[in-house]
């Protein structure tokens, strides 16, 4: 390949320098042409030394080698007359050691090392050395999959182990933290109960106050004022229910006792809102049945009063409406000798409206003169008996009221 470069560029060197050298020797001869014809009259040696000249020309033109010929041209290998041949060291071959194969390394390793560049290898062993790696791989490949998978499966139990241990470990902090709150929170509602049963006696002013704790673990508040009420002989630092709602009620007790002795017609309804506001601090059941037994003295008054009424009226109609107060009142629990005024009230009653009755009857027959005897007398005593029937019925029918509940 070097060689037929070489041969190409000096080929094209030679035929350039030709081409000129035939261009120059063109242009020399086309002068000398045109002189001779300038010069007709020149001598015949001129003329024949220019022919000559010419034909010079010509013929060296015709001995220019083409490219080609260059190109295709060949040239013989060159060799030498005698080849050199350097003079042999005999002490330096007997004295001669090849340099080791490796170096910068343990005689072993080196050993090795030379042992694997000198050995010689077949296909047949090649081939069965890839199938061994092959097959070797294969079970390395098999075996880390199964490795894998038995790691995957640890994995995935240490996993699942650990999510459990991790909820029963959040579900102990749950239950701790929810009994710890139920403990703080009952543990608050115990202090809040235990300071709301706390009463304190205070006294400013010449008035008497009692006050309560709060519904909180601290803390009190002014219950209400008790104005004209001493303060007990032995003073405590924390009073209890028991020892300050008897204060409380009968605070309220005196205030209906005062109401009931200003006038002959005492205000009731002031009377029965403070015998209900001293029912609520009744811490006993005498004293509930001291405000009932109150209560009930003035339904019943108010009773025996409204009875006294209907039946100052006179009618008929009054005279029942009047059995129905006393009916009402002959329920109440009040003391022997009342019950027995309500007995003899109820009697009279019925003997008055038993005479009015047969004095109708009498005034009816007078005005119907041509009624029988007899008739008339059948007719008294029937309307008697029915009088009699309608008075005794009206008691099942108005006793609704009952007493109130001890």
């Amino acid at each position: 390949m070097g060689k037929k470069s070489l041969i190409k560029s000096t080929a094209k060197k030679k035929t350039k320098s030709a081409k000129k050298d035939e261009v120059k020797k063109t242009a020399k001869k086309a002068k000398v042409t045109a002189k001779a014809a300038a010069k007709a009259g020149t001598t015949a040696k001129t003329t024949a030394a220019a022919k000559t000249r010419s034909k010079k020309t010509v013929a060296t033109a015709k001995k220019n080698v083409s490219l080609k010929d260059l190109i295709l041209k060949k040239f013989e290998a060159w060799k030498p007359a005698k080849i050199f041949r350097a003079a042999v060291d005999e002490e330096y071959l007997k004295n001669f050691a090849s340099p080791p194969i490796v170096s910068g390394l343990s005689d072993e390793e080196a050993k090795k090392i030379k042992k694997l560049l000198l050995k010689k290898r077949d296909m047949a062993t090649i081939r069965a050395e890839i199938k061994k790696e092959a097959a070797e791989r294969k079970a390395a490949e098999k075996a880390a999959a199964e490795k894998a998978a038995v790691e995957r499966e640890t994995a995935k139990k240490s996993a699942a182990e650990r999510e459990a241990a991790e909820k029963a470990t959040m579900k102990k902090v749950i239950i701790g933290l929810a009994s710890g709150f139920i403990i703080l929170v009952a543990l608050i509602f115990s202090a809040s109960s235990s300071n709301n049963s706390k009463y304190y006696i205070k006294e400013k002013t010449g008035i008497l106050e009692i006050w309560q704790g709060r519904y909180a673990p601290l803390g009190e508040e002014r219950m209400m004022t008790l104005p004209g009420v001493p303060l007990p002989e032995q003073i405590n630092a924390v009073y209890s229910e028991s020892e300050v709602f008897p204060l409380i009620f009968n605070y309220y007790i005196d205030k209906a006792d005062a109401i009931s002795d200003m006038s002959d017609t005492p205000d009731y309804v002031a009377i029965k809102s403070y015998l209900n506001e001293a029912l609520l601090f009744a811490t006993t059941g005498d004293l509930r049945k001291k405000v009932y037994s109150r209560l009930n003295n003035i339904k019943f008054n108010d009773l025996m009063y409204k009875a006294g009424v209907s039946e100052s009226r006179g009618a008929i109609s009054d005279l029942d409406e009047a059995m129905r107060y006393l009916n009402k009142a002959s329920l109440l629990k009040v003391d022997a000798g009342k019950s027995d005024v309500v007995k003899q009230k109820i009697e009279s009653i019925k003997e008055q409206k038993a005479e009015m009755i047969e004095a109708q009857v009498a005034e009816e027959a007078t005005v119907s003169a041509s009624v029988k005897p007899d008739v008339v007398e059948q007719k008294i005593e029937s309307t008697k008996e029915q009088s009699a029937e309608m008075i005794e019925a009206q008691v099942p029918e108005e006793a609704t009221v009952s007493a109130p509940a001890e």
